[in-house]
């Protein structure tokens, strides 16, 4: 339920966003504030003694990760640009369907 919610303030939270400031701007503080958290928690985690094949695995999954990012925010800024014209309401059901 509590995802749920947080889905559905997305739509209206970035219409707000995008009424205030530039679309870029927007994406760049939302982007970089979830990038800091999950880079401070990944980093915490992080050993000292790495296993030269688990290094390949983490390299991998690191551009991996990446690249599913990279599509993430042309999606991302895509849906951004669509609410300038669209009601936020009527983005939300559409992108739920």
């Amino acid at each position: 339920l509590g995802a749920a919610a947080i889905y559905g303030t997305n739509f209206a939270t970035v219409k707000l966003l995008d009424d205030s400031m530039p679309l870029a701007v927007s994406a760049t503080l939302r982007f970089g504030l979830a990038a800091a958290v999950v880079s401070a928690i990944v980093l915490s985690r992080e050993s000292d003694d790495v296993d030269p094949m688990l290094e390949k695995e983490r390299n991998l999954a690191f551009w991996s990760g990446a690249e599913v990012g990279v599509w993430y925010s042309i999606g991302y800024l895509a849906q951004a640009e669509g609410l300038l014209t669209v009601a936020a309401g009527k983005s939300a059901f559409f992108n739920a369907l």
